[in-house]
């Protein structure tokens, strides 16, 4: 597991990744997938706050799926925004 700096390390890329993909001048996540990375990121402190509680394994695993989903909705985002660059005139 990780302890101290490397963790704080991991935190402030989290945190990074999560501003910039939330707040970019030019948007490569629609609306719908920065809601969901909203949602996964309330999940992720979920997770980190319920250690002692007996709901703590369900959200982590409602966690590992959102990821799943956030990373599935990404990558079609990201397909569709590089596909409009190559061909800015239109479809």
């Amino acid at each position: 597991m990780a302890q101290g700096a490397l963790l704080n390390t991991y935190a402030f890329l989290f945190m990074f990744a999560f501003g910039f993909l939330i707040s970019g001048k030019r948007p490569i996540l629609k609306l719908s997938t920065r809601a969901l990375l909203v949602v996964l990121f309330g999940a992720v402190l979920s997770y980190a706050l319920t250690e002692t509680s007996p709901w703590h394994m369900l959200i982590g695993i409602a966690t590992g799926i959102l990821n799943c989903l956030f990373v599935a909705f990404a990558i079609i985002d990201y397909r569709a925004w590089h596909r409009g660059r190559k061909n800015p005139s239109g479809p």
